[in-house]
């Protein structure tokens, strides 16, 4: 069997992943420059570019790594989302986002099928975010 696989990079954690057909997209950050995200009553962070590219096009899945953060999932993202695309996340990020937004637990497993017959496995990893990790890395 061959596999064809291809990754577009759209900038930061996002990039469209396409396998044997399949067009995978993960952390849906597509606002464009400029876009403001308020993080306190008195600090706000504005983006300094936008996406490589702006029509992305066909987009069978989504793979969000947590939706906690702007950086990971901005205004167009949650768009996005909100539009029925197939999406996976954590199972805390499925029950803030809602609807057809599935939850996984670390090491779960999930087949995705394509329209034309194609799937593929998706494995949940854990992974930890900031200092903690940074913690526990050896000192160089």
């Amino acid at each position: 069997m061959n596999t064809s696989f291809t990754v577009i990079y759209l900038g930061g954690p996002t990039m469209i992943i396409e396998i044997n057909g399949l067009r995978i997209l993960t952390d849906p950050t597509l606002d464009p420059e400029g876009t403001a995200f308020p993080i306190s009553e008195s600090v706000t962070e504005t983006k300094l570019a936008g996406p490589a590219v702006s029509d992305i096009g066909r987009i069978d899945l989504i793979l969000l790594s947590h939706d906690q953060h702007w950086d990971n999932l901005d205004h167009a993202g949650r768009k996005l989302i909100a539009s029925g695309i197939p999406t996976l996340t954590t199972v805390v990020g499925s029950q803030r986002l809602g609807g057809h937004v599935k939850g996984l637990l670390p090491w779960d497993q999930f087949v995705f099928s394509g329209s034309e017959g194609e799937s593929i496995l998706i494995t949940a990893t854990p992974a930890r975010h900031g200092r903690l990790v940074r913690k526990r890395l050896p000192e160089r």
